[in-house]
This record gives structure tokens, sequence and C-alpha cells, in this order.
């Protein structure tokens, strides 16, 4: 139970913190790249999940529950962008270029499928 709250506390944060961060960034730039927010958010959390995603292995043996509360949670929360590329950096570090490439072209190609999928249907449904 401890670890389920640890998670949806994490969450919770981490979702505001996205929604706070991509509205101001979309502020701030609006002459931007179309999604500049998301874009920001997406790359932020990449880099904060391999930054302590390292630091918790090699340096920091933290208990299962912050690890669940920071990375499962807080950048869950925050993005799910970041195990995405986590995800791909351990299929390239371990030189599975093959793995890789489905990975990366299924989530994207698929996800820009899914995507097209349920508003096709969402139009289908309230005409």
């Amino acid at each position: 139970m401890t670890q389920l709250l640890m998670v949806g506390f994490g969450g919770f944060f981490g979702s505001i913190s996205r929604y706070l961060l991509a509205g101001w960034v979309g502020r701030s730039f609006p002459q931007a790249l179309h999604g500049v927010g998301t874009i920001t958010v997406n790359l932020l959390g990449c880099f904060a999940i391999g930054l302590l995603g390292s630091i918790f292995t090699m340096k920091m043996h933290l208990p299962l529950e912050q690890k669940l509360l920071l990375i499962t949670g807080f950048l869950g929360g925050f993005t799910t962008f970041s195990a995405f590329g986590l995800e791909a950096y351990y299929l390239y570090r371990s030189n599975e270029f093959q793995q890789l490439i489905l990975y990366l072209s299924t989530s994207l190609i698929g996800g820009m499928i899914m995507v097209a999928m349920g508003m096709t249907l969402a139009h289908w449904l309230f005409k």
C-alpha cells in the first residue's frame, strides 16, 4: 500500500509540475515551435530520468519507496516520454539496433495512428 501511495503522491506533483511548466513555456515563447511547452517537458523529463536513474544505480541506493516516488511517480506524472527515452537508450547502449528501430517506429508511428483512430472514433460517435 505504501508503494502505491508513493507513486500516486509523486504523480500528483509531477502532473501539476508538467501543467505549470508547459503552460509557462508556451506563454513565454508564443512564436516558438508548435508544442514547445510539451517538448520542453519531455526533454527535461528525459534528462531527469537519466540523471536520477544513474545516480540511484551508481551512487545512491535509496529505498524502493523513494525511487517509486521520484521516478515512477513524479517523472511518470511529469512525462511518460522520459520512460520511453530511457528504454530506447538502453536498447541503443546494448547494441540492440533492430529492437531500437522497432521500438522507436512502433511507439512514434503507432502512437500517431492510435491518436488518429481515437479521434476518428470520437467524431463517429459524437457527430
